[in-house]
């Protein structure tokens, strides 16, 4: 397993939360929603709300660890769902109170919406679309259309507006925009890069003249990453 996540330290329950996601990561064996996924959106998690929401940080760290999970366990349209069940039927048996179960299953049930109803949901939702920023977010792109078998020409049809529509709606935290800052180059912001990215894909696509893998050289170029 790797290297314990920030805020272990501060909360022992965490390791317990930490071993039950890798089992279900693990089992599933997914391309894009596995265990390195969630530790790296745990990172951010702690990142921010160690800025932003102290009292709240082990909880989201913990919400990032499980908020996709339930892609092991059932279908992936369900995977928040699922995801809240398994911290709803697990945690209260490591210590975790009412009141957290409450937080952190809400959380993890509405990582992949649009409306995000507490603090724990808004941390967890920015360091997810910070998943999704820059270099490191197109990568994950492609691991997500391999974990679903999916075409240049669908991914393109998936992503571009995914994203143009995270784009407009932004950042909950200032912590979450410095990071997209960083995770971007000195022409795109993060999410921005990935954006153009996927437009540019899309553009290419309309006009037909080349291959998948000359497409995705072109559009690299465009938003400004090396060869």
């Amino acid at each position: 397993m790797s290297e314990r996540v920030t805020c272990f330290e501060e909360d022992p329950r965490l390791i317990k939360v930490d071993n039950l996601a890798y089992d279900i990561y693990r089992k599933g064996n997914h391309k894009a929603h596995n265990y390195d996924h969630a530790r790296w959106d745990a990172e951010r998690a702690a990142e921010i709300s160690m800025i932003e929401r102290p009292s709240f940080a082990t909880l989201t760290v913990a919400a990032a660890l499980m908020h996709d999970t339930g892609a092991s366990i059932g279908e992936y349209k369900d995977h928040g769902c699922n995801s809240g069940v398994l911290v709803r039927m697990h945690f209260p048996h490591f210590g975790y109170s009412p009141f957290e179960v409450g937080l952190i299953a809400r959380a993890v049930e509405q990582h992949n919406q649009w409306k995000h109803t507490n603090d724990v949901s808004r941390i967890l939702y920015d360091a997810d679309t910070l998943n999704k920023a820059g270099e490191h977010g197109i990568q994950q792109c492609n691991l997500v259309g391999e974990e679903f078998g999916l075409p240049l020409i669908r991914k393109a049809e998936r992503f571009s507006p995914y994203f143009r529509k995270l784009f407009e709606k932004g950042y909950y935290t200032d912590k979450a925009k410095e990071i997209d800052l960083r995770m971007g180059n000195e022409r795109f912001a993060g999410l921005e890069m990935t954006v153009a990215f996927w437009e540019k894909i899309n553009q290419l696509i309309r006009e037909g003249t080349l291959q998948e893998e000359e497409m995705m050289k072109v559009a690299k170029i465009e938003v400004g990453l090396t060869q």
